[in-house]
């Protein structure tokens, strides 16, 4: 008798859990299901010329973003743990805008930066606004060494 009952008690606790697990696929209590998110990529930096392009891309869902600030930045290492801005630019961009309505190339921030030896990286710094809620968020491309030689 005591393993059919630990054997219920087991489902039970099952059952439980999944119904717990599958409700947070519902959405956070405290986001608007109106809410339009974005997706923001750092791009590796590539030569442009005589320059170093750092590129930034997003695309927001929906509406777009009531407002999404992106600011790319061109980092140079300088030490095992350090990096050095080398080159940044702060964009401001306002609902279709933010969307697939535009083209890959429109929804692309480019900053420039003198060609020089180092490793490099591009990093997008963003603030979305949808509905009155924020939020805010940092993406790293890869690590590139010497782009201006490749």
């Amino acid at each position: 008798m005591r393993p059919r009952l630990a054997r219920i008690a087991m489902i039970i606790s099952l059952a439980l859990t999944l119904t717990v697990s599958l409700s947070a696929c519902q959405g956070h209590p405290m986001v608007p299901a109106s809410v339009d998110y974005c997706t923001v990529v750092a791009d590796p930096p590539v030569k442009d010329g005589s320059h170093l392009a750092g590129p930034g891309r997003y695309r927001c869902d929906g509406d777009g973003a009531d407002t999404l600030k992106i600011t790319v930045i061109v980092e140079k290492k300088i030490s095992a743990a350090g990096w050095r801005t080398v080159a940044s630019q702060t964009w401001s961009i306002h609902g279709a805008n933010t969307t697939r309505l535009r083209s890959e190339t429109t929804r692309t921030r480019n900053v420039m930066a003198k060609c020089a030896t180092g490793t490099y990286r591009t990093v997008v710094n963003t603030t979305e606004t949808s509905q009155k809620h924020t939020v805010h968020y940092t993406n790293h491309s890869v690590q590139v060494p010497n782009p201006c030689k490749l």
